[in-house]
């Protein structure tokens, strides 16, 4: 490969500042129902990723992925009046000692009001590798283990180790048009028997560079909800996207 010395050095030399290098998309979805029922829901997504530029020569580098969906419904119908919020959040920092492999730390917040949770907080680790990457399919695995405190709204407070399974497949079907599906599965080391798992897939149809309707399915999966309350939380979604 033949370069020119300044694109060279700038490449091999990247030192961004910690907004720079972000590369992403976020989805916002609202809908509005107004008669013998009043309600309203909004859905806003964020997937970004932080990655040092590709250079010509590999250099173990650092990557931060950072995902975000939240859930907000609100109907009135009379004097009744239901509302369930869901949020999502997780930070994964990687550390890629090959394009293939790497280790990672990760740290998440969760709340799920249909689920009965106020809080669980997720801390953990393991190794990763990327199985298939190719110009139109992309495909990783990885595995570790977790710790996890939940705080339901009935006063129940839960500390276990879990073993955190997860798969990320990304497919460009056309030019437009794009697949994602991701998956992350937490067997309870503590609790045998009991388990949790979120998943979301979402087709993306782009209108132009930067804009794109996306519609997504999440589920959101526990065994152990507070009583009363149902396992899975299941939401679909359409709005329109913005890719940076």
């Amino acid at each position: 490969m033949i370069m020119v010395a300044s694109e060279y050095d700038a490449l091999e030399n990247h030192n961004a500042k910690p907004w720079q290098d972000w590369k992403g998309a976020s989805t916002l979805g609202y809908s509005l129902q107004r008669g013998d029922q009043d309600t309203s829901n909004l859905a806003i997504t964020v997937a970004a990723v932080r990655e040092r530029p590709e250079a010509p020569i590999f250099h173990r580098h650092f990557r931060t992925n950072f995902n975000l969906t939240t859930l907000l419904s609100h109907s009135t119908q009379g004097a009744t009046t239901i509302t369930s919020n869901t949020l999502d959040t997780s930070v994964r920092e990687d550390y890629l000692f090959s394009p293939a492999n790497f280790v990672f730390v990760i740290g998440g917040l969760d709340h799920i009001g249909a689920q009965g949770l106020y809080l669980r907080e997720t801390f953990g680790g393991g190794y990763g590798r990327t199985l298939i990457d190719r110009s139109r399919v992309q495909f990783s695995v990885l595995v570790g283990g977790t710790f996890v405190h939940e705080k339901f709204f009935t006063g129940a407070n839960d500390q276990t180790a879990a073993v955190l399974v997860g798969e990320k497949l990304g497919v460009q079907i056309s030019k437009r048009v794009r697949f994602d599906h991701n998956l992350n599965f937490y067997p309870n080391l503590s609790n045998t028997g009991q388990y949790r798992f979120d998943t979301t897939t979402s087709l993306t149809a782009n209108l132009s560079k930067r804009f794109s309707l996306n519609t997504s399915l999440i589920d959101l999966y526990l065994t152990n909800p507070a009583t009363g309350s149902q396992k899975n939380n299941v939401a679909f979604t359409t709005g329109m996207g913005y890719t940076f």
